[in-house]
């Protein structure tokens, strides 16, 4: 699988976890990963792709 141009964490209404959302070029969902917290998701990002939690946007 390619490298993801873009990440987002999101979370559907009435579902505790959190998705993180691997995108390609023309921002389609390639995979997601799920996790009970937010800062689970977060860490998953640090882990895989060196984004560290201060460097995500929030929309």
């Amino acid at each position: 699988m390619p490298l993801p141009v873009e990440l987002q964490i999101a979370q559907y209404p009435g579902d505790s976890g959190f998705y993180l959302f691997y995108l390609d070029e023309h921002a389609e969902v390639m995979t997601d990963t799920y996790h009970d917290t937010l800062e689970r998701a977060l860490g998953q990002g640090e882990w895989e792709f060196s984004v560290a939690a201060d460097e995500w946007e929030r929309s």
